[in-house]
Parts: C-alpha cells; structure tokens; sequence
C-alpha cells in the first residue's frame, strides 16, 4: 500500500500528461476504428472545441489547486483536518479520504450542479455536446 500511495503521490505532472494524453488517444483510436456511430462531423475541429474548453479550465483549476494546496499544508503543518482528528492506519485514511473525496468533491458536487438553476446553467455545456466522444468528458465550463 505504502508503495502504491507513493507512486500516485509522487507522479511528476509529465507522467500525469502522458497517462491524459494517451489515455485520449487510445480512445479516439479506438472510437475511430470501431465506431458505435456514424457521425458526420469534423473529429478533429470537435475534439478542438472540447479540448479549448479544457485548456481554460486548467488556467481556472490551477488558481484553485494553489487554494487546496495552501489548506493542505496548514492542515498538516497544525495537525488539523477532519482525518486527522482520529488516529488511523494509513490503509484506512488513504480509504477514507478517497470516500469523502468521491462523496463531496465529486457525487455532492455534482448533484447540486444539476439541482441548483443558477450553477445548473455553468454545467449544461457538460451535457449539451452534441456528439458525444471520449473527448466530451473534458467538456467543462470554467467557472464550475
């Protein structure tokens, strides 16, 4: 576990871009060659678009990572933090902190998105690609 823990938490952003950017090729591949649909549309000016939105996102994101950043190291500087208010083995604060990830950060987040009409209208270009590919999940408006 330690040494799992390790490689995630130490991966240079290269290898992180090259895990991205395989990752959608062999998709786009895949999707070219075994296609669910016909679709007559340009792949490359879509992906474009999508990857666009992307790209803005990211310069977003890395104002907010920068935030999270600081709180994670005051939290760990002070020894505060919901994980560390319990003494646990590491196995299960790994465990743990991916459930309240996956919770809040990602399925609570993304409910209130859907219900809520004002961020609702940030999150529809999420959901209003009109040909959907591997690149449509990078479909992000910057200010969700």
């Amino acid at each position: 576990m330690h040494d799992l823990l390790h490689f995630f938490t130490h991966i240079s952003d290269e290898v992180r871009g090259v895990f991205l950017v395989g990752g959608l090729t062999l998709f786009l591949l895949l999707e070219s060659s075994v296609p669910l649909f016909k679709m007559d549309y340009s792949k490359l000016k879509h992906a474009g678009i999508n990857i666009s939105f992307t790209i803005i996102t990211l310069i977003v994101n890395i104002i907010g990572a920068a935030l999270i950043f600081a709180a994670v190291q005051y939290n760990e500087t002070n020894n505060t933090g919901l994980l560390n208010l319990i003494e646990l083995p590491l196995w299960l604060h790994v465990f743990g902190g991916l459930i309240i990830m996956d919770l809040i950060g990602a399925w609570l987040i993304h409910w209130i998105q859907h219900n809520i009409r004002w961020l609702w209208k940030f999150h529809l270009i999420h959901h209003t690609d009109p040909n959907v590919d591997v690149t449509s999940g990078l479909r992000h408006h910057p200010g969700e």
